[in-house]
């Protein structure tokens, strides 16, 4: 929801955004499925810098902007590895965008190497969460501005990420011959 009301709805099935007013009314569409300017592959998050929406495609990994007149403002390429100058061990790997502000700084979910030795510098886990999954902001130009966060794990030291649960009691499984478990 925009601060003027307008409501965007990302399709992913079909690679547009659908807009509406505060009263419901459709008010149009913007993309369509490819490669090209204003053209979508794996939209994954969204949101608003004041009344222009941006749209993160990871697969396209980059945030493309949209007017209230519905056409393409510009196109910004999103980060997809955090690489400091003069650190000489592994990078971190970006698996999402969570939000891009008004000067370009974007946030993002990143994924450290599995050992504490592979990690770069500005990883330290001084809170011992024992998580790989972080949340950097990097510089409009892609370079690595601050840790903001470590994401929590849950009790069976998996990453809780926000849109799922990976530990826990499932209600069904299936077997290895197919069958249903309770």
């Amino acid at each position: 929801l925009s601060p003027h009301g307008t409501l965007a709805v990302g399709q992913t099935q079909d690679h547009l955004v659908r807009f509406f007013d505060a009263a419901g009314k459709s008010l149009g569409t913007f993309g369509r499925e490819g490669e090209g300017p204003g053209e979508f592959r794996q939209m994954d998050f969204a949101g608003w810098v004041g009344d222009t929406l941006w749209v993160h495609d990871y697969a396209l990994t980059r945030f493309s902007f949209i007017s209230p007149a519905r056409k393409l403002v510009r196109t910004v390429g999103a980060a997809h590895e955090i690489v400091v100058p003069g650190d000489t061990v592994q990078t971190a790997m970006v698996v999402g965008a969570v939000s891009v502000y008004r000067d370009g700084t974007q946030l993002l979910n990143a994924v450290l190497p599995s050992t504490v030795s592979e990690r770069p510098g500005w990883a330290d886990d001084d809170q011992r969460t024992g998580s790989r999954l972080v949340l950097v902001t990097v510089s409009p130009k892609g370079r690595f501005e601050r840790l903001v966060s470590f994401e929590p794990t849950d009790d069976c030291g998996m990453v809780m990420m926000r849109r799922y649960a990976f530990c826990g009691h499932p209600k069904v499984g299936l077997g290895p011959g197919a069958e249903l478990l309770a």
